[in-house]
């Protein structure tokens, strides 16, 4: 028993520990591409290092449930209304579909070409009777991998 009371005693860490734990966390949250998840809990230990200064928390396991429940509550509670204010107006590829896509040179013998959908040149394919010359406006029906399945409109 004496050797637990120990190691609780020992892993409690100061308030400034909490601080740069607290950054490291919001730091590899920007330079990762997550989800939100590790910002809730560098704000989760800056919590902690605030209860430490003080004098809240004093042991080890003490502060580290209430890392993990702050944070965790904080995820449940934020974390969608974060996701929404920040997520971008991307369009999705479905929404692409049905679009207008204008030729930027003249399709080869294969049917392919380059195609230019809202300021991005696309790879083109057309195999709809004719050709496909430069300046042609065309619909788009399938979006294959990087390349634009086109028809004439």
């Amino acid at each position: 028993m004496a050797e637990l009371d120990y190691y609780f005693t020992m892993s409690a860490m100061t308030w400034s520990y909490w601080v740069i734990f607290g950054f490291g966390l919001l730091a590899f949250e920007i330079l990762t591409p997550g989800g939100f998840f590790t910002l809730f809990f560098g704000f989760s230990a800056f919590v902690v290092a605030l209860l430490v200064w003080l004098g809240v928390l004093g042991s080890g396991a003490a502060q580290w449930m209430v890392f993990a429940v702050t944070g965790t509550v904080l995820i449940v509670a934020l974390r969608p209304l974060v996701r929404r204010r920040f997520e971008t107006g991307t369009p999705k590829v479905d929404q692409i579909v049905a679009q207008t896509a204008i030729a930027l040179e003249n399709f080869d013998e294969n049917g392919r070409g380059k195609v230019e959908l809202r300021g991005t040149s696309w790879s083109g394919v057309y195999s709809g009777p004719g050709s496909v010359v430069k300046a042609d406006r065309l619909r788009v029906t399938k979006v294959d991998g990087l390349s634009l399945l086109v028809e004439k409109e």
